[in-house]
């Protein structure tokens, strides 16, 4: 696996997901570390969706 916890793993389905779909590149969802001004994805966009057994099963992004 290449995340420690359900959440990462939730965020980069959803990067995955999105780059795909939406036919992005690379560096259209990534960022470089030392420009915190272009982040194009935060986590205050995200909220997360979870089953009855509280696993989160997607993850809905808010764009304002």
């Amino acid at each position: 696996m290449v995340t420690n916890s359900s959440k990462d793993a939730a965020l980069l389905k959803a990067v995955c997901s999105l780059a795909f779909y939406a036919l992005l590149r690379v560096a259209e969802v990534t960022v470089l570390l030392n420009n915190k001004s272009d982040v194009p994805l935060l986590f205050s966009q995200l909220t997360q969706l979870v089953d009855i057994n509280n696993r989160v099963v997607a993850l809905k992004m808010v764009v304002s």
